[in-house]
């Protein structure tokens, strides 16, 4: 009887690669709720002039292209895994036994996101993969009060994924700690963000496009080199809010920056607290009527400002219990 890949059999392993492209052993098990593959390998079809009506005869590889497309549950140590490829790599956290504290600060004239090895597929008899030189391309958080907090990114890498027979690493499974909607709070402020709770706001989500390419030269192979940063990252943060005055309206008009904190608190760590906090600083784009359950609300687009006194448009801080990412 031939043995099925069974969805609920996936597992996926990663590491945080020192130098971008080397094969690491996986240092931690990892937990999305969809992890798929998107690879593409083109064909190179030569089709001449031959006196025939019949089809091609030679066809070869092309490039081979390949992805991941990943979401989960926002579990606080292990999205600073994820982060590390989002947002800033090489952190050291500050704290102890009430907490670490990452502080995600994107740098301005530095490509210091670190790249992943990864490994993933069906245990049993289904095969295995392993791909390194993994990037994020795009990177989303959504925020809803009554659910957990869920992640989703996209994944680029200039290499192709090889087929293992196993997992590699003796990985010890972590104790998890999950954020979710019902303790979330959001704060909109003009001057010092973080004063002015905001209850009117039912949903939020972040999206990150770091506008990453994979270059492929003529190399005498049929993958990528390199994965290049050639231009400006850019975000987008999508509030649904009860319409309960015309505040933010006035706001929209005038292009006034809002300054948005997004902060989930979870269990306590100790005497301290898991915590995430994402500060975005912005302007409002676009505002437009929505209906929710009957009722009337604002859907607000933000897109980002620099802000001096954060010196970024966006920083992201995380407590949580691991001693280091890896």
């Amino acid at each position: 009887m031939a043995t099925y890949a069974l969805r609920t059999l996936y597992s996926m392993r990663g590491a945080i690669e020192g130098t971008k492209g080397s094969d690491l052993t996986p240092t931690r098990i990892l937990y999305p709720t969809s992890g798929e593959e998107t690879r593409s390998v083109a064909s190179i079809a030569i089709q001449p002039l031959r006196n025939s009506y019949r089809p091609t005869t030679l066809v070869y590889p092309g490039i081979d292209k390949t992805g991941l497309k990943l979401e989960g549950p926002f579990l606080y140590d292990e999205q600073a895994f994820w982060l590390s490829a989002a947002v800033t790599g090489g952190l050291s956290g500050s704290g102890g036994t009430d907490g670490k504290t990452w502080p995600f600060l994107p740098n301005a004239t530095t490509d210091n996101v670190k790249a992943l090895t990864l490994q993933y597929g069906w245990s049993g008899g289904a095969t295995l993969w392993k791909l390194n030189y993994c990037q994020v391309d795009k990177y989303a958080i959504k925020f809803e009060k009554g659910k957990e907090l869920t992640w989703s990114a996209d994944i680029v890498s200039p290499k192709a994924p090889v087929e293992i027979g196993a997992f590699t690493g003796s990985l010890s499974d972590l104790v998890h700690v999950g954020a979710v909607g019902t303790l979330w709070q959001t704060y909109i402020d003009t001057t010092t963000i973080g004063n002015t709770a905001d209850p009117a706001v039912i949903s939020a989500e972040w999206e990150l496009d770091k506008g990453v390419t994979v270059t492929y030269p003529a190399n005498a192979t049929g993958v990528g080199v390199d994965v290049v940063r050639p231009k400006a990252e850019n975000w987008k943060l999508t509030l649904t809010r009860l319409y309960t005055t015309n505040a933010e309206r006035v706001l929209y008009a005038a292009k006034t920056e809002r300054k948005i904190r997004l902060k989930v608190t979870g269990p306590a760590i100790g005497s301290g607290t898991y915590v995430f906090q994402l500060d975005c600083y912005g302007y409002i784009d676009d505002i437009s009527w929505a209906e929710v359950d009957g009722v009337m609300t604002e859907k607000m687009t933000i897109l980002p400002v620099y802000d001096a006194t954060a010196t970024s448009d966006y920083v992201i801080s995380l407590i949580n219990s691991i001693a280091a990412i890896t």
